[in-house]
């Protein structure tokens, strides 16, 4: 879903950013990361680019690293 989706179209879908940078870290720690734990919270500055923190729990208390990321 949210790989088909156009950049556009990600900046305004918290939850679909959320569930791409899932897929992509899977094989990189992500694994077990509850997907209702992600959170993403927009931190953009004034030079009119987008950046978001994506961050995420592990199911059952496991720690999950990397924690948090960044997409600018």
């Amino acid at each position: 879903m949210a790989a088909e989706m156009k950049s556009q179209e990600l900046h305004s879908d918290p939850k679909a950013l959320g569930l791409l940078v899932l897929e992509t870290l899977k094989p990189h720690g992500w694994e077990n990361v509850d997907p209702s734990s992600i959170v993403v919270e927009e931190h953009s500055g004034g030079s009119g680019n987008m950046t978001f923190r994506v961050r995420a729990a592990g199911i059952d208390g496991v720690e999950v690293k990397p924690s948090e990321v960044a997409l600018h």
